[in-house]
């Protein structure tokens, strides 16, 4: 019975760890996006606008694409299929 609850437990468990991970991970990656910008721009801060990093480039579509079916795939196959 204990190993039960404990299985339980951990599964109800990923419902709040995956997206803290999910959110935690992008706020990481947002953030030291923003620093590379600044770091490697010719103006620094004076010509930075946060709505830069917002603007992806179109020839960049395709690859962000087929990014999400290889990752989208990968996720239903190893692990909602296992």
């Amino acid at each position: 019975m204990n190993d039960a609850r404990r299985t339980a437990w951990q599964h109800g468990s990923q419902f709040v760890l995956i997206p803290f991970f999910i959110v935690h991970y992008g706020i990481f990656w947002f953030v030291h996006g923003i620093f590379v910008f600044v770091l490697f721009s010719e103006q620094g801060m004076r010509g930075f606008e946060l709505g830069q990093l917002a603007q992806v480039p179109p020839t960049l579509w395709g690859a962000l694409g087929l990014l999400w079916l290889s990752h989208g795939t990968s996720f239903i196959n190893n692990y909602l299929m296992r």
